[in-house]
């Protein structure tokens, strides 16, 4: 495990047939883990279509979270505890920086994307502080982004759920996601045991998420005996 920086440590997790890694940093300070994903985690995903795949300064982002959270203080990095990103999106991202509001965490993601971007033409990038429910969560992101087979196997599981079933699923995600991703997120919730408040309310919950589960396990030990590695 190299050191990159100074706030996180980076460590390839695991390479799929075709080359695409996935690789998770490590921080030991959620602030710094946060301000560092912030501008790209809320260009990939943010529920502000203001936000979201577009060019934007921290402090605006910032004033708006407050207001949106009906806040007296800006609680983003104690309110998220993982992050995700799809090289895609964080290219796009770096492209529309603005000119005017870069800072140390941008420098440090332009330096980590180029070398990345070297050795992969396609490559996953998750953050959090230990290996834990949260470290999964964000496995299953990446296996849905970089195995088109195991994004293939979950998208049938989530479209035979009921209409009734998905909309309150739906409901629960829209309070922090938006759209686009909602079926990237039922899949990294219900695969991990990360559920949000309310998910294991919803009649026979539990006994759709075991299915999303055995998949995911099934590819963990896949992925154990092809990079020789121990993720559980």
């Amino acid at each position: 495990m190299d050191r990159t920086g100074s706030i996180f440590k980076i460590n390839k997790v695991f390479t799929t047939n075709k080359g695409y890694s996935l690789y998770h940093l490590i921080f030991k300070s959620r602030y710094e883990m946060s301000m560092f994903f912030l501008r790209y985690q809320e260009f990939y995903e943010s529920i502000n279509p203001e936000f979201r795949g577009k060019a934007f300064k921290y402090l605006d982002y910032m004033s708006w979270f407050v207001q949106y959270n009906n806040a007296h203080t800006f609680t983003y990095t104690k309110d998220f505890i993982g992050y995700n990103l799809p090289s895609s999106s964080i290219q796009e991202c770096i492209s529309l920086l603005p000119k005017n509001d870069k800072n140390k965490y941008d420098d440090l993601m332009i330096k980590l994307f180029n070398d990345l971007n070297k050795q992969n033409n396609k490559f996953y990038l998750i953050g959090t502080i230990r290996k834990d429910a949260t470290f999964y969560h964000e496995i299953a992101h990446a296996l849905y982004y970089l195995e088109p087979e195991y994004k293939k196997q979950i998208d049938l599981i989530t479209s035979r759920l009921s209409p009734r079933f998905k909309h309150q699923i739906y409901n629960i995600l829209a309070t922090i996601y938006p759209e686009k991703v909602f079926d990237d997120e039922i899949q990294a919730y219900m695969s991990t045991r990360s559920w949000m408040t309310g998910m294991d309310r919803i009649k026979g919950f539990e006994t759709i998420a075991k299915k999303y589960e055995n998949n995911f396990q099934n590819w963990l030990v896949r992925l154990e005996l092809k990079n020789k590695i121990k993720l559980a």
